[in-house]
């Protein structure tokens, strides 16, 4: 799956409902690279909340950066008065970077009613250079506007469909979870899960596999095992 994931790009989007291994393509992807990672919470409306945990992560990387900024973060007093210092430092030190870096906002769908921190959040992707690329995993609609991106470096998107598991990937997960390919009595409830990969996981530890000695009605215990776990998993 980290071929979706292009050569030049400003913006990645991976846009897709829970479950559908959105965070796991991001990880993967920022491995072995520069990168900043933000998990991003319903909590986290104004833009300290997010800076908070950028800055130490930054002079955590190796070379660190963005010591002025931390330094003026630790320091402020007011947060009106100094938003844009802090910002406008983080955007300076961004500027004179070398080095390339991967920042990654995971769940931004948490931020659709938290107006000042989209704002600032659009601006940092917007005034920082081309060497500086974001990663965006969210639920439904993106909250942050990009269409500025497309002119800053290009976006990649990916959805729904293209993090759905084939029918290759299917067996190999199962394969690797529980040591043999998915049980033929439980393909009618496999299929219907389209290829999700939570739902995959979740057939495989209720059952979706070879056993011995399969009992009759056992299908049907599967299917319900399986669609209660499903449930018990979205709730």
């Amino acid at each position: 799956m980290l071929r979706l994931l292009g050569p030049a790009w400003k913006v990645a989007l991976i846009s897709a409902p829970a479950g559908c291994g959105k965070s796991v393509l991001a990880a993967q992807f920022a491995a072995g690279q520069q990168a900043l990672w933000c998990r991003v919470h319903a909590e986290d409306t104004e833009p300290f909340r997010i800076l908070g945990r950028l800055l130490p992560a930054a002079h955590a990387l190796s070379p660190a950066f963005g010591g002025r900024t931390l330094r003026y973060f630790e320091q402020r007093r007011d947060a009106e008065r100094d938003e844009a210092l802090i910002t406008a430092t983080l955007l300076e030190e961004l500027g004179a970077r070398r080095r390339p870096l991967l920042i990654v906002l995971d769940d931004l769908h948490h931020l659709s009613a938290a107006a000042p921190s989209l704002r600032w959040l659009k601006r940092l992707l917007e005034e920082s250079g081309a060497h500086i690329r974001f990663l965006i995993t969210c639920r439904g609609e993106c909250p942050l506007p990009l269409a500025r991106s497309a002119l800053l470096g290009g976006i990649v998107r990916i959805g729904e469909a293209d993090l759905a598991f084939t029918a290759a990937e299917q067996r190999q997960l199962f394969q690797k979870l529980v040591g043999s390919p998915p049980d033929p009595d439980a393909g009618p409830l496999i299929r219907s899960l389209r290829g999700w990969a939570a739902g995959l996981v979740l057939a495989a530890r209720s059952g979706g596999s070879r056993a011995p000695a399969a009992a009759p009605g056992r299908a049907g215990r599967k299917g319900e095992s399986l669609r209660a776990d499903v449930m018990e998993f979205l709730a």
